[in-house]
């Protein structure tokens, strides 16, 4: 199997190359939510809980691939920026609030 690693919201490696015919990815999930794993064009999509490890088989012709990441946690975040103006003496400051439902 070609292993995959899910950390600090970021794949490793981030390109993965196999021959034609039937796949084997491994995906150990190292951060604090679930990550599922997604071949975009082949019907691939695998959820990965926290700490875990798990194998999708799928077959592929020759070509390229994106594969993506979705995680999701339920619960209320917030975003906060700030920024120094130059030449001024505040702090602008703004908040996005989101709300994810499972």
């Amino acid at each position: 199997a070609i292993m995959l690693e899910a950390r600090s919201v970021a794949f490793k490696p981030n390109q993965l190359t196999a021959g034609k015919g039937k796949i084997t990815v491994a995906m150990r999930n190292q951060d604090l939510f679930w990550h599922t794993f997604t071949v975009q064009g082949l019907g691939v999509s695998m959820p990965v809980p926290v700490g875990g490890l798990r194998s999708v088989t799928f077959t592929a012709e020759p070509g390229t691939y994106r594969f993506k990441a979705s995680f999701s946690m339920a619960g209320r975040w917030q975003l906060s920026l700030g920024a120094k103006v130059q030449g001024e003496t505040g702090t602008v400051e703004s908040k996005l609030l989101i709300q994810a439902d499972k």
